[in-house]
C-alpha cells in the first residue's frame, strides 16, 4: 500500500509539470514488446484540408 500511495504521489506531482516534460518509458513492462512510435508520428500530422463542402477527410473516417 505504501507503495502505491509513493507511486501516486509522485504521478500527481509530475502531472503538475507545466512544461509536460514527464515523459517515462514503460515500454519493458509489456511483453509483447509493442511499437506505438508510427502511431505517435500519426498523431502529431497536420490536419487535412477540407474540401468545397467542408468535409475534412481522415484515412479511416470523415469530418
Amino acid at each position: 500500500m505504501r507503495r502505491f500511495l509513493g507511486g501516486a504521489a509522485l504521478m500527481a506531482l509530475a502531472a503538475c509539470d507545466p512544461a509536460g516534460g514527464f515523459d517515462p518509458d514503460f515500454r519493458h513492462i509489456n511483453s509483447a514488446n509493442l511499437d506505438t512510435s508510427a502511431a505517435a508520428r500519426q498523431a502529431i500530422a497536420a490536419r487535412p484540408v477540407a474540401d468545397a463542402r467542408g468535409v475534412i477527410s481522415y484515412p479511416n473516417y470523415q469530418v
